[in-house]
């Protein structure tokens, strides 16, 4: 697997405590030839945020989908959770230990942050 772009370097700031990246390229080939799949196919998104801790990188992706209940939220929490946890394997092949991930909708009916 490799890691399309410098998703390591992007946006750094320093002077902080830790170091911030943003809007980094996450592409990387994914598939394994199961299912009619090629072999190699090459998925590409972009991590919104990640951020470094002493324990590994958070990961935050940002969402504006629309919804009018937790349980629909929780549903595109769903939706979206394994686009999110590509982006962590992406990171970890790339040799960065992962801490954890959320999902922060900034839609109506307010923002909500959400572990997954």
């Amino acid at each position: 697997m490799r890691v399309a772009g410098d998703v390591q370097g992007e946006s750094r700031r320093p002077g902080t405590r830790c170091g911030a990246f943003r809007r980094g390229d996450a592409g990387a080939p994914a598939g394994g030839g199961g299912g009619g799949l090629p072999r190699e196919i090459l998925v590409e998104g972009w991590i919104d945020l990640a951020f470094e801790e002493p324990e590994g990188l958070v990961i935050v992706d940002y969402k504006t989908d629309a919804w009018s209940s937790d349980e629909q939220r929780r549903m595109l929490a769903a939706h979206h959770a394994r686009q999110v946890a590509f982006y962590g394997k992406v990171l970890e092949a790339a040799g960065r230990r992962v801490k954890e991930s959320w999902l922060l909708f900034v839609g109506a009916p307010r923002s909500v942050a959400e572990r997954v």
